[in-house]
C-alpha cells in the first residue's frame, strides 16, 4: 500500500496504490482524514497504480464521499485498472461517485462541479 498526498491549486489529489484491504484501509484513512481540512471540498483518489481493494476498502471509499458530500464538496475517483472499475460497478458505488477514467477529466468534474455554499 502507498498513498501520496498532492494538491493541484484547490484539488486535494490521494494517489493510492498497492492493495487496499482490511490492514491497509485503517492507514489510508488515518492519512486521508489528517490531510483533509475543512477548506479542502474537492478530493480526488488516483488510483491508477491500485492492486486490488477489498469490502473493506470499497466501504471506505463511500465514507469518504459521505463526509465530503456533507461539507457540500466533491468525491471523484480516477483512473482505476479495467478489474477495479469493475468492482465500483458492481459494488454499487458507480452510481453515487464520479469515476473517471482520465485524471484530467477527473480534475475538470471537480472543477465544474462543486455544488452551491
Amino acid at each position: 500500500m502507498d498513498v501520496e498526498l498532492k494538491r493541484d491549486d484547490d484539488i486535494v489529489i490521494f494517489n493510492i496504490g498497492g492493495k487496499v484491504d482490511s490492514i491497509t484501509t485503517p492507514e489510508i484513512q488515518t492519512f486521508v482524514e489528517r490531510e483533509i481540512t475543512e477548506n479542502d471540498k474537492k478530493i480526488l483518489f488516483l488510483i491508477t497504480e491500485m492492486e486490488y481493494i477489498s469490502s473493506i476498502g470499497l466501504n471506505f471509499f463511500f465514507y469518504i464521499y459521505k463526509k465530503i458530500k456533507k461539507i457540500k464538496g466533491v468525491f471523484v475517483v480516477a483512473n482505476p485498472s479495467a478489474f477495479i472499475d469493475e468492482l465500483l460497478e458492481i459494488s454499487g458505488l458507480k452510481k453515487v461517485i464520479h469515476v473517471s477514467c482520465d485524471l484530467e477529466k477527473a480534475k475538470l468534474y471537480l472543477r465544474e462541479n462543486l455544488p452551491d455554499r
